[in-house]
């Protein structure tokens, strides 16, 4: 380490014992300055609101992880599903075809291409079936939800009523 000054050399954590007050309040400062009222000025007030902030982003940068896998995993499963596919099978598929796409890649070809997509299943389709895993493909219609094809067959058996 190069001390360039007299001043500076005497500051180093080798000759000081303990923490340097000073620089501890202008740490606090620069991470407060964006706070209201005494909270940004009082080191009491403002030391407790940055600790309180620093635990809060730490938790939520993770749940912020945990939060995109779920939305990808719901989307994938969505985008599949219009295939004829279940999401593991069809990352299953592409994964035995060393295709390499994560979650936020294939959802985002899932929304603003979904010709590409359709390929991607294609391809994770003919893979699966050639390895005898097709029993791995077939979905079975949710009774909760409303596809075309239920509008399809309710509105054609409620014309056969009237």
């Amino acid at each position: 380490m190069v001390f360039l000054s007299l001043p500076l050399f005497s500051r180093s954590k080798r000759l000081v014992m303990g923490s340097n007050r000073f620089y501890k309040i202008q740490q606090m400062l620069r991470f407060t300055w964006h706070y209201r009222h005494r909270g940004r000025n009082c080191y009491s007030i403002g030391i407790r609101n940055m600790r309180r902030a620093l635990r809060y982003s730490t938790m939520w940068r993770k749940l912020k992880k945990i939060q995109q896998t779920e939305l990808f995993n719901q989307r994938l499963e969505a985008a599949a599903n219009e295939h004829n596919m279940n999401r593991v099978p069809f990352m299953e598929g592409l994964a035995r075809s060393q295709i390499q796409l994560d979650r936020k890649v294939l959802t985002d070809l899932a929304i603003y291409e979904p010709r590409t997509f359709q390929s991607l299943t294609d391809v994770s389709k003919k893979r699966l079936s050639e390895e005898g895993m097709s029993g791995m493909m077939q979905i079975m219609p949710r009774k909760d939800v409303i596809t075309q094809q239920s509008l399809r067959k309710w509105s054609a058996y409620y014309k056969a009523r009237k």
